[in-house]
């Protein structure tokens, strides 16, 4: 008798599962369209978002699964996120996801008057030789006004000073082909 009553308990769990499947769940465009805990499916249909559910990306999955081989799963990264303020360079800051470069330009820009030939003269941004008067004439920017590392960098006299800021996106939602541009992350 109690193995009837399990198999009919367990037939009733089976059926209400495949009532919830993703072919008669309703249709969606965004996640906002589904009832609570359920996302917006790969084929604009309701789903749970759990572990083995279809998707592209990670919004179509549960806040802490990762969309991995076009599946919802346990991200396969671990670890403890470095702050964005620890990355050394800004290589590693604008790689880290989440982060960004918040760097300025800063020290004086050597103006025009101060090369004597037109090579140093016309590798000054704002600067030209003339000809006539043998002479570097023209107008430096100031190094403040250079808002990226290039043009800041280019600028004889001026110096990007670099800071990373953002926050930090945690190992366990990296996706594992994102994991290792992550300091402190690990594949598990």
């Amino acid at each position: 008798m109690k193995r009837t009553a399990w198999l009919l308990a367990m037939s009733w769990i089976m059926s209400a599962g495949v009532m919830g499947c993703e072919e008669e769940a309703a249709t969606c465009t965004a996640n906002s369209d589904c009832e609570l805990e359920a996302v917006c499916g790969p084929n604009a249909r309701c789903q749970a978002g759990g572990v083995g559910d279809p998707c592209v990306n990670e919004s179509q999955c549960d806040l802490d699964l990762v969309c991995e081989d076009s599946r919802c799963d346990v991200s396969p990264c671990q670890g403890t996120a470095r702050p964005c303020s620890l990355n050394a360079t800004l290589f590693t800051c604008d790689l880290a996801p989440g982060c960004y470069d918040n760097g300025s330009c800063g020290g004086v820009a050597i103006p025009c008057s101060s090369f004597s030939s037109s090579f140093t003269c016309s590798n000054q941004p704002g600067c030209y030789w003339s000809s006539f008067d043998d002479a570097c004439s023209g107008i430096v920017l100031s190094c403040s006004t250079r808002l990226l590392e290039s043009s800041c960098e280019d600028t004889l006299g001026c110096l990007w000073n670099p800071s990373c800021v953002g926050d930090a996106w945690e190992c366990d939602t990296l996706p594992a082909d994102m994991c290792l541009d992550q300091g402190g992350c690990f594949l598990n």
